[in-house]
């Protein structure tokens, strides 16, 4: 694919030009991305050497995995390919292709360990291009600058996450806000601004031969995974939402989130089937509570 380094570079040249100053003041050296490619609509793949070819000349150094042959049939949300960036070239790369306005969606899941190395202002930035936004409360907190203490500090933190998703440059976004909670649950923050929240399973209910909690590492992984491959799929937000909680407490069965562990359809299914899920909530403004109960029927059936 060498013969296009000219177009290459030229298009390079244009879009990101310098590079971007926000992101070389505070993206430390060394730091590593991780990312992937998926497909907007169903179609036929073609042109993943060129795409390849774009990381080699933009970020040397930087590992591409291309998932899929040139020349097959893709659907809707199928990964083309995955890439691992060092640096800052990733950020680059990144906001060079959303500025563009032809990425379908994105999705930011903010970590302690982003924010650390990139500072939350870089975080609020990435947030502003974002469509989802997936973290822990204690990540959410740092973020908003926010004490989450009870119901109205939790609702006010969201708030203040989908309007940086609504303030950002990107148009036509429908901003969704994840936040987990580690053993009691998570929630979402839907188009509409409307809070919901699940809490997980007592599985201590059901007696001394319950399940045990044997893992807590890969958790909150487990349901940022399901719950960007569900948004990127287009299903429903309480379905995400279910499913995604469901995925973190199959996780805390097991030791890993990976191989044979991982919440595939069918584990998500037969979880559901042994232990039902528990029911979602809506949050009440003007009684700054949560209220009814919502109960998401399984479509992996």
């Amino acid at each position: 694919m060498k013969e296009f380094d000219f177009v290459i570079k030229a298009a390079l040249k244009e879009d990101i030009g310098a590079g971007d100053v926000t992101t070389r003041f505070f993206v430390p050296l060394g730091t590593r991305f991780y990312g992937e490619m998926k497909a907007k609509d169903s179609g036929v793949v073609c042109g993943l050497g060129v795409v390849k070819r774009v990381f080699e000349l933009a970020a040397p150094g930087s590992r591409v995995q291309v998932a899929i042959k040139e020349g097959s049939r893709i659907k809707k949300g199928d990964v083309l390919f995955v890439n691992t960036v060092k640096d800052r070239d990733y950020l680059e790369i990144a906001y060079a292709a959303l500025r563009t306005g032809k990425i379908g969606k994105c999705i930011v899941a903010a970590t302690d360990s982003m924010i650390d190395k990139l500072g939350a202002d870089e975080i609020r930035k990435l947030v502003g291009f974002s469509d989802v936004y997936i973290s822990n409360v204690d990540e959410l907190e740092r973020l908003t600058q926010t004490e989450i203490t009870d119901n109205p500090s939790l609702a006010r933190a969201m708030d203040k996450v989908r309007d940086m998703q609504l303030s950002g440059s990107r148009d036509g976004k429908k901003p969704h806000v994840y936040v987990t909670f580690g053993e009691n649950g998570a929630a979402v923050m839907d188009t509409s601004g409307n809070v919901f929240y699940q809490p997980t399973m007592n599985f201590q209910s059901r007696g001394p031969l319950a399940p045990r909690i044997v893992n807590t590492n890969g958790c909150g992984d487990a349901f940022a995974g399901i719950a960007a491959t569900l948004e990127a799929s287009g299903f429903p937000t309480l379905e995400i939402l279910d499913y995604a909680n469901c995925a973190g407490q199959i996780c805390t069965q097991h030791n890993g989130a990976s191989g044979n562990f991982l919440a595939t359809p069918e584990k998500i299914s037969e979880f559901k089937k042994q232990y039902s899920s528990s029911p979602i909530k809506m949050y009440d403004r003007p009684q700054q509570d949560f209220i009814g109960g919502i109960i998401v029927n399984c479509r992996f059936d």
